[in-house]
């Protein structure tokens, strides 16, 4: 069975508009590093703060795999 983490999306490559300080404040929430939340979703340490400070959009299977790093619904970090 895989692991929450292992989520993937064949064929999806498009960006999503995510909420950046939805992303930061669920981390906080957590008290986990950006670098636990990053090996968790299988990302880069920088590729985490850059999503955190929006200087970069996440694609689909990205976002996921940060929600499921966070423990949350990807609807939890997304702009409204």
């Amino acid at each position: 069975m895989p692991s929450p983490t292992d989520v993937r999306l064949k064929g999806v490559r498009y960006p999503l508009d995510h909420n950046p300080r939805a992303l930061r404040l669920r981390r906080y929430e957590l008290g986990l590093t950006q670098d636990t939340i990053a090996k968790r979703a299988g990302i880069s340490p920088g590729h985490l703060s850059e999503l955190e400070c929006g200087k970069r959009n996440a694609l689909a299977p990205t976002l996921l795999r940060v929600a499921a790093a966070l423990e949350c619904p990807v609807s939890e970090l997304m702009a409204s």
